[in-house]
């Protein structure tokens, strides 16, 4: 069956809603010591995937049809609707710290901040090399996730800008719309596949040689972005 182009999105959709919802459990069990859930912490790629599912829904029909694609919207909406949360959460995790923690250990706390206000706090834990298992003195460790959402937020647009741009030129002449649609699709699809399957291969390759860098880098984490996108032209078939 050839790509398509999906259908409009509707504005709730409960399936999504109860994946997601599904995989906050599994993540919350996990960090409960369920002894059935040790390994629930990989729902977390779940919301990687999710991720790669909207955003390349978002973008794929403007850029199938060559129209502009408002990347400062996407970037914009996506901050804006965190931003307020995390720095409540940054500020109250600062305040507590002072009552709860030893002033030994406030300086780390504090230092943790600002590369986790600026989605940088996975890269920090990755060259610093912590293990994300033995690090329960770090009450600010679970945000390694925002940046690797947001950096892959920042790369994949332009990847996909960049896929489309190389399917229009091969679409070139093409005797109608739907044929230069089908090139720009088939385009995008096949690189979508090479650099999920680029990132796997790093993911598997790291874990042994950087098992640090496989799990708090983004470029190990790209493959579920580009399992999200693949979904994407999916559900349009």
């Amino acid at each position: 069956m050839a790509p398509s182009l999906p259908a409009k999105r509707p504005s709730w959709r409960p399936d999504i809603e109860g994946l997601r919802g599904l995989a906050v459990l599994l993540v919350v069990g996990f960090h409960a010591g369920f002894p059935l859930l040790r390994g629930a912490f990989v729902a977390v790629d779940v919301f990687f995937v999710l991720s790669g599912f909207f955003l390349t829904s978002a973008l794929l029909r403007e850029l199938v049809a060559d129209r502009d694609v408002p990347l400062s919207d996407a970037y914009g909406r996506r901050i804006w609707r965190l931003m307020p949360a995390l720095l409540v959460v940054l500020l109250a995790t600062l305040l507590m710290s002072t009552f709860l923690f030893a002033p030994i250990d406030r300086a780390d706390i504090a230092s943790n901040l600002l590369p986790m206000a600026f989605f940088t706090g996975n890269l920090d834990l990755a060259a610093d090399g912590v293990n994300y298992f033995s690090a329960g003195e770090n009450p600010l460790l679970h945000l390694w996730t925002l940046g690797i959402e947001y950096q892959l937020l920042l790369f994949w647009p332009a990847l996909l800008l960049l896929l489309g741009w190389i399917g229009r030129r091969r679409a070139g002449a093409a005797d109608s719309d739907a044929t230069r649609q089908l090139i720009v699709l088939r385009t995008l699809l096949a690189g979508i596949a090479m650099a999920g399957a680029v990132s796997f291969a790093l993911s598997i390759w790291l874990s042994s040689a950087s098992p640090m860098w496989a799990y708090f880098g983004p470029h190990t984490r790209l493959w579920a972005f580009a399992a999200g996108s693949a979904m994407a032209f999916i559900a349009g078939a």
